[in-house]
């Protein structure tokens, strides 16, 4: 089944134009959970992301072309905002900007009850309610102003730790900046280790990986 994407909006008769939603930032992992991670993988990642909303249950929305199957726990990304009206329209997005399913809630009750096409002005209505709920952000590096920041586990060498960490912004693939980072260890643990706001407890070094708890990230 193709990924579905979501545009969130407050429509009208007549919608206004569409506004860029403004980014969140997705942070991973969370503060407080203990991680190990191998050499070479990320240990902390910061990033644009958008809103979404994850569907409580599965829907077959028909179509001329075999519609489309929305399933239980699908996260939609909200894209757009229209100005206007009470109704929130969530939108899967196809291959094509005007591909995919609209879905609309009439009320703000958290169900959907009416769907069109993307890019239509018409509405039908559901033949049940379609219930969803507010869901965590979603990393998205074609967000405008994009940005991230990562910091790479690279191995341990006679008790120097070495961590990268990268930066990209607008071009995902290219870092935008890169920093090199060792810290000396005593080895006895847990220690401590600081950088750009971001405090790590380190738990363990060994040829498994890094064991680390996120103590403080920056917002």
């Amino acid at each position: 089944m193709r990924a579905a994407l979501v545009c969130l909006l407050f429509a009208s008769a007549a919608p206004m134009p569409a506004a860029a939603v403004p980014a969140q930032v997705v942070i991973t992992p969370a503060v407080g959970i203990e991680q190990t991670v191998t050499a070479g993988s990320a240990m902390f990642t910061r990033e644009t992301g958008v809103p979404t909303v994850e569907l409580l249950a599965d829907y077959k929305i028909g179509g001329l072309f075999g519609g489309e199957a929305l399933q239980t726990g699908q996260r939609l990304r909200i894209d757009e905002i229209y100005a206007s009206g009470k109704d929130t329209v969530a939108c899967t997005v196809g291959s094509g900007s005007l591909e995919g399913t609209c879905l609309i809630d009439k009320d703000g009750n958290g169900e959907f009850d009416r769907h069109r096409p993307r890019g239509a002005a018409m509405s039908s209505k559901l033949k049940s309610p379609l219930p969803y709920r507010p869901a965590a952000p979603l990393a998205s590096p074609d967000a405008a102003g994009s940005f991230r920041q990562t910091l790479v586990f690279l191995g341990i060498t006679d008790k120097v730790l070495r961590i990268v960490y990268r930066e990209f912004a607008e071009d995902i693939a290219r870092p935008a900046f890169s920093d090199d980072l060792t810290f000396t260890m005593s080895g006895s643990y847990p220690e401590t280790i600081a950088y750009k706001d971001l405090v790590i407890d380190v738990l363990g070094v060994s040829n498994a990986g890094i064991r680390y708890v996120i103590r403080k990230a920056p917002r």
